[in-house]
């Protein structure tokens, strides 16, 4: 565990290669040193630092299911030193676009759901890189069939302001938070995890991720209830009970 200011950072242990605290740390003072050194307003907001952070992606190098991805050029600052980088954001479509939890750290101005963990969602160590999560045709979770192009939009501008990518390589296209979690919802069904209960999409995280009842019914009307188009007589039956439980608490 490493400390500095009023932020921790709890290191992740048991997956992959060990870590050792010191770069770590170092990465840690790299992001506060950024940002008391009075970067522009949009850096800071890009790395703000959350009382707690967690870095649960920095042991475990990346496994594309379909190989190696082409990548977008990644961007570099000086602050970022020899031990972080921005994740990396592979080449998109309409189709085939970043979802799950880097697409819930990524809003466009005045939203304001999604999570808040954006440095352990959208950079990681240098040393083992991660690669952002896809969805869409060709993925092992696809709501294409149900929900086509639906909240896929060209986030481009938003990743270059965050120094995420290098200018002129769009289009990035990324999921809104709502195909995001009905992406969460099918990758449920494909583990088996929704009957009973699921466990990346109960109410509690819904509500964590959403903050009013009309974000909910939203949610559940032009997002979660289409779903149920593309599962088969078992699943469907396991769907319509849990669809009930997600409400606006």
């Amino acid at each position: 565990m490493a400390s500095f200011g009023s932020a921790t950072v709890h290191v992740a242990r048991g997956l992959g290669q060990p870590v050792s605290d010191r770069p770590l740390q170092t990465v840690a003072e790299g992001l506060a040193t950024h940002v008391a050194q009075g970067a522009a307003p949009s850096r800071r907001r890009a790395i703000a630092l959350p009382s707690t952070l967690w870095f649960t992606e920095f042991q475990v190098p990346p496994r594309p299911s379909n190989g190696s991805l082409p990548l977008v050029p990644p961007a570099w600052q000086p602050w970022m030193e020899d031990n972080i980088r921005p994740i990396g954001i592979p080449v998109t479509t309409q189709t085939r676009y970043i979802s799950f939890q880097a697409a819930m750290n990524l809003r466009l101005p005045g939203e304001h759901t999604g999570d808040w963990h954006e440095i352990g969602a959208l950079y990681t160590n240098a040393k083992y890189p991660s690669v952002a999560k896809l969805a869409g045709k060709g993925c092992s979770v696809d709501t294409t069939r149900s929900l086509g192009k639906r909240g896929i939009r060209d986030m481009t501008h938003i990743l270059e302001e965050r120094d995420l990518v290098e200018p002129g390589h769009g289009p990035v296209w990324v999921a809104n938070h709502y195909r995001a979690i009905a992406d969460f919802a099918m990758l449920d069904r494909m583990k088996c995890l929704a009957p009973p209960q699921p466990t990346m999409i109960e109410v509690r995280i819904v509500n964590k991720y959403l903050d009013t009842e009309a974000q909910v019914e939203h949610l559940l009307e032009h997002y979660l209830r289409p779903l149920r188009n593309q599962l088969n007589r078992r699943e469907q039956k396991a769907f319509d009970k849990w669809l009930p439980t997600i409400v606006y608490d």
